[in-house]
């Protein structure tokens, strides 16, 4: 896992989980713990058939919002 150094002492912190740094007490609100947002998504937290979902063409809606897809009862 990596880890942050402390403004202070720059001992190894876990900005992600730590408020304080366990060896100076330094507060680690400074530290930019978060890695940049990415649009996209490592595969494992992805929902099951989320493919299917992004690929699919969109429904044509009918006048009362259903759409000609769904069963008719």
């Amino acid at each position: 896992m990596p880890y942050d150094a402390c403004p202070t002492c720059r001992s190894k912190v876990d900005a992600v989980s730590e408020r304080y740094c366990s060896t100076c007490g330094a507060r680690l609100d400074d530290l930019e713990a978060a890695p940049p947002i990415d649009e996209r998504v490592p595969e494992r937290f992805r929902p099951f058939g989320l493919e299917e979902i992004e690929r699919s063409p969109d429904i044509e809606t009918i006048a009362d919002g259903g759409s000609y897809e769904e069963a008719d009862t």
